[in-house]
């Protein structure tokens, strides 16, 4: 009985809804284009989504806590930018691995800088992340402007953990694709 009431509530939940709707949609999809249930075009789909839903997954857990952040992309493009600026500036040749651990500390400390402006001079959550969002696209946008670090600069690690796949396939047409092992964080 108890089994039963769970499933009732499932079936009533919006979760489910969403579910059901999401099923509906992707079966249009297929009937508009059979190609778009191949295995290729959902691992072109989660190897596109994955920046997207690494940044979702993080802006999750402060949601999650009844805050809402405007900075977080401005904040990982701008840790992005400045560890590759950084190890390209020094010709560092380090593992992907340090990479990622600079960047993130990057992020860290401006996400101390948010917290700062929250906790000392007591600004509303909207407002400290959306100035601090603009402050850094700002001072970027003065000091580096439109400038871009083109791929053959780029560290060697950084370029090989681009290109690091669970497993390759070749379809009939004769592409090779893969799906990055990055879709699994």
């Amino acid at each position: 009985m108890r089994m039963l009431n769970k499933s009732r509530r499932f079936l009533k939940s919006s979760e489910f809804i969403v579910l059901i709707i999401l099923i509906l949609v992707m079966m249009v999809f297929y009937f508009l284009n059979p190609a778009f249930l191949t295995f290729r075009n959902m691992a072109d789909l989660l190897r596109t989504m994955i920046v997207t839903g690494i940044l979702a997954c993080g802006v999750m857990i402060v949601i999650i806590s009844g805050g809402i952040d405007m900075s977080f992309m401005t904040i990982a493009i701008c840790s992005a930018y400045i560890t590759i600026r950084f190890f390209v500036a020094y010709e560092l040749e380090l593992p992907f691995f340090i990479l990622a651990i600079m960047s993130m500390s990057i992020g860290i400390l401006f996400g101390m800088c948010n917290a700062f402006l929250i906790n000392t001079f007591e600004m509303p959550i909207f407002i400290a992340t959306l100035s601090l969002a603009t402050t850094i696209r700002g001072l970027m946008l003065a000091f580096v402007g439109n400038e871009y670090i083109p791929s053959s600069d780029m560290p060697k690690s950084t370029v090989d953990f681009s290109k690091m796949y669970c497993f390759t396939s070749t379809d009939s047409g004769g592409a090779t694709f893969g799906l990055h092992f990055a879709v699994f964080i």
